[in-house]
């Protein structure tokens, strides 16, 4: 009878520890989650503010990455000096090419971490740099622009008949030098382009 009592109150023990870890990891699951959603949007806000915060970080990276990289190489014994190593590193971050003559397997894996490290960092500078230049391009083409002119006309608001009065306007400016049409609305430029 004792061993059916001992034999209870431990499978009793097993279930309330399980259920007390089973709680433990919950909170210790809604603490990861909030930590890396609070990580998530720390770097969306930081990725929101363009090239400025994106090529300095690849910078940051690119050392961080040629730093790590040139002490493996130098304690492999591939290269001679530390000063060779991060030389050996740099190159082949830039350039793939670099590898070409890479003898042996450790220094050939080596190599092509690297190689792969170099090519992702250049494809994310390179599409931050397009991202960028089509944002700017696309809020020239709306018209989001400065106008600096002089002795120039200028139009207050949109409508379908402005394209006679801008033709008006062209044929009573033709003996002006340069002479120009500002059109001040709040559509987009695509919208009223002649």
């Amino acid at each position: 009878m004792h061993d059916t009592i001992i034999g209870v109150i431990d499978k009793e023990m097993k279930i309330k520890s399980k259920n007390g870890n089973a709680s433990r990891l919950n909170n210790d699951n809604k603490i990861l989650e909030y930590i890396f959603s609070y990580i998530k949007y720390k770097f969306d806000n930081l990725f929101a503010h363009g090239l400025i915060f994106i090529i300095p970080l690849l910078t940051i990276i690119s050392v961080f990455i040629i730093l790590i990289f040139s002490i493996i190489y130098y304690f492999t014994k591939e290269t001679d000096s530390y000063k060779d190593a991060l030389w050996q590193t740099f190159t082949r971050i830039l350039d793939p090419c670099a590898a070409a003559h890479d003898e042996g397997l450790k220094h050939r894996l080596i190599s092509g971490i690297v190689i792969l490290c170099g090519l992702v960092i250049v494809a994310i500078l390179i599409g931050a740099i397009v991202t960028f230049m089509e944002e700017r391009l696309n809020e020239l083409k709306k018209g989001h622009t400065t106008v600096i002119e002089k002795n120039h006309t200028i139009i207050l608001g949109w409508s379908p008949k402005i394209f006679d009065i801008i033709n008006e306007l062209i044929i009573a400016n033709e003996n002006r030098r340069n002479p120009s049409i500002v059109i001040f609305t709040s559509k987009d430029n695509n919208g009223v382009q002649y």
